[in-house]
């Protein structure tokens, strides 16, 4: 059954059509979300194909793809909770695309 699959995408879609309510850089917001849609087209392909990530594995892409749709809203620099990471550990410079680049990397 493919209900968890279905239970991300819709998860995922609900925060894109969130995060496309007046993006700051519209441009950036397409390029940043067109890779996310072609690594969503390419997972629906193996899929089909038979093969089937875990639990585990769909929660990770979720979280990345949310993280990345979130991060191409505000432009990756100017994500507010990676502002308040930043201060709360004495970093001057916002770590949200490290905090994306990290979950990408799982």
């Amino acid at each position: 059954m493919f209900v968890k699959e279905i239970i991300c995408l819709a998860i995922y879609w609900l925060c894109c059509l969130v995060c496309s309510i007046a993006p700051v850089h519209l441009s950036a917001w397409w390029v940043e979300n067109l890779t996310v849609w072609g690594g969503i087209a390419l997972l629906s392909v193996l899929y089909i194909k038979g093969i089937r990530l875990s639990v585990v594995s769909l929660l990770t892409v979720l979280i990345a793809a949310c993280l990345h749709t979130i991060g191409g809203h505000y432009t990756f620099a100017h994500v507010p909770c990676g502002e308040w990471i930043g201060q709360c550990f004495g970093i001057e410079r916002n770590c949200y695309d490290r905090l994306g680049h990290f979950v990408c990397g799982l």
